[in-house]
């Protein structure tokens, strides 16, 4: 891929950067994804945000979306689905063993382990980009908890409010009556993730805004490179999104 896009597939080690580490499952098996953590305080705890990317990676852009929910007073931990199992990025294509659903199981065991962590207290949401998005969307389906094994039958959701941006909603279509409040950003000239496949997002948990002038992934600044999709950074929109997103985290996070 060219440099324009830099890879964070080589997580930074230094703590006050971000901590990476690999996950176990209840059970003690080596789950297929790795965290790189930013904690919001040194010497006490605080909620924590999780990052989820993609068809992309994990990319720069997340990371700089990881410091920002770091300044706010949050922890950050981007979640990388692609690198332990052997995904590299693409664009446009939905793999059979990443879509929504496994994303969103990836997000539920990332937030069991946030919750055993020593600088964590509090909720937990999510933040998901594209194809994480998608995840955002199962993640929120309670009718999809059982069936697709996100969650167990008798345990409680570890994630209780959740932000997608330019969602693909043909991957995963959006719950008529979703589990926890969602923030959903739509780009009015995306030619990738249409958002004609997102409706109807009438439910009070919804809170959507549209950005009509806005492209796909509108927020990720790149240089000259120019993707096999319409793509234009918009520094106005990305600016209004993040003050809605900071405003939702702050409202459902905050005890």
């Amino acid at each position: 891929m060219k440099s324009k896009i830099i890879l964070v597939i080589a997580l930074v080690s230094i703590c006050v950067s971000g901590c990476s580490a690999t996950l176990n499952s209840k059970d003690g098996k080596k789950l297929p994804i790795s965290v790189t953590e930013f904690k919001a305080y040194k010497d006490r705890t605080a909620p924590t945000v999780l990052i989820s990317h993609g068809s992309d990676g994990v990319q720069r852009h997340h990371m700089q979306w990881a410091r920002e929910v770091q300044s706010w007073g949050f922890n950050a931990v981007i979640v990388d689905h692609y690198s332990l199992r052997g995904i590299s990025m693409h664009v446009g294509v939905v793999l059979p063993n990443m879509r929504g659903e496994h994303r969103a199981r990836d997000l539920v065991e990332a937030a069991r382990w946030v919750k055993s962590q020593t600088w964590h207290s509090g909720k937990i949401s999510v933040i998901g980009f594209s194809q994480g998005g998608s995840g955002v969307l199962s993640l929120v389906n309670s009718k999809d908890w059982e069936y697709h094994k996100i969650l167990s039958k008798d345990e409680e959701m570890p994630i209780t409010s959740a932000v997608a941006f330019y969602p693909g909603c043909s991957i995963s279509f959006p719950p008529i009556t979703p589990s926890m409040p969602v923030q959903i950003h739509l780009a009015g000239e995306d030619t990738l993730a249409f958002t004609s496949y997102c409706v109807p997002l009438t439910d009070k948990n919804y809170v959507v805004h549209r950005y009509d002038n806005a492209t796909h992934a509108f927020d990720v600044y790149l240089g000259s490179y120019q993707p096999s999709f319409r793509h234009r950074y918009d520094a106005s929109i990305t600016a209004k999104a993040t003050k809605h997103t900071k405003d939702f985290l702050y409202k459902n996070l905050k005890d």
